[in-house]
């Protein structure tokens, strides 16, 4: 009985350790999708610079090539001196952009405002100096300058300039200022070593924002754990390590 107990032992043993060998297949496949996780670099187009976590690594392509590798840190304002320059230098590139509004050109904005129901709240119009744009936004200046206004872009109704003329570009804007199409006041900050990078959306060509790189190790735990659970049913149900 010993030795039938005792060849049952060894049978069951060199299975499981020729199991061993194909069962390890779970670790490498954990780790191959794990690798696969990992080398997700999430490169998406200049917008998402907007929506991305403050502290979060990302690469940021920019138009002339270059790429600045780092930390984001969030958004700040251009100084109004150094919007201005490229702003006009923007708008005289092209003639499609020569018929956007020159800075300090007077305009009239209708808006809305919504309740979280989607009820219209209330509607607003309101004349001041364009003062440029910013990401979602028009910025007007009022009160003779003493205020900066914020307007939604979603919320626009419409433009006007001085004599009345609807304008035509704020659907362009809408759209094109989540492309980089035009110079904005909003810039994005960049923690690069021991220096920050201001970077302007419309000089942004991809953004690619990784995330920690855990996914091989939590693929592997997870294979080898279901290794180690099939090797064990294998061993209990041949009888290795039970005496008779």
């Amino acid at each position: 009985m010993a030795s039938q107990n005792c060849a049952a032992g060894i049978l069951g043993g060199a299975l499981a350790l020729l199991l061993l060998g194909s069962l390890s297949g779970c670790s490498l496949v954990g780790l191959g999708l794990g690798s696969v996780i990992d080398s997700n670099n999430r490169v998406g187009p200049a917008a998402c610079l907007a929506t991305t976590r403050a502290g979060r690594p990302v690469s940021v392509l920019l138009d002339d090539g270059r790429v600045v590798h780092g930390v984001f840190m969030g958004t700040e304002e251009l100084p109004v001196d150094e919007y201005a320059v490229a702003y006009e230098a923007w708008r005289r590139s092209s003639a499609s952009h020569s018929r956007m509004p020159m800075l300090g050109d007077s305009i009239v904005c209708v808006w809305t405002m919504w309740d979280s129901s989607g009820v219209r709240s209330k509607r607003f119009t309101l004349g001041g100096r364009f003062r440029g744009l910013g990401y979602e936004f028009i910025a007007l200046g009022i009160a003779g300058e003493a205020a900066l206004l914020g307007i939604p872009l979603a919320e626009i109704e419409s433009v006007a300039d001085s004599a009345g003329s609807r304008a035509s570009w704020v659907s362009d804007v809408c759209q094109g200022v989540h492309r980089g199409e035009f110079p904005l006041l909003t810039i994005f900050e960049v923690q690069v070593e021991d220096r920050v990078e201001r970077v302007r959306l419309d000089q942004v060509s991809s953004v690619s924002r990784t995330a920690p790189r855990t996914g091989k190790f939590v693929g592997l735990s997870l294979g080898l754990l279901i290794d180690g659970a099939i090797i064990a049913l294998i061993a209990l149900s041949s009888g290795f390590g039970l005496s008779g």
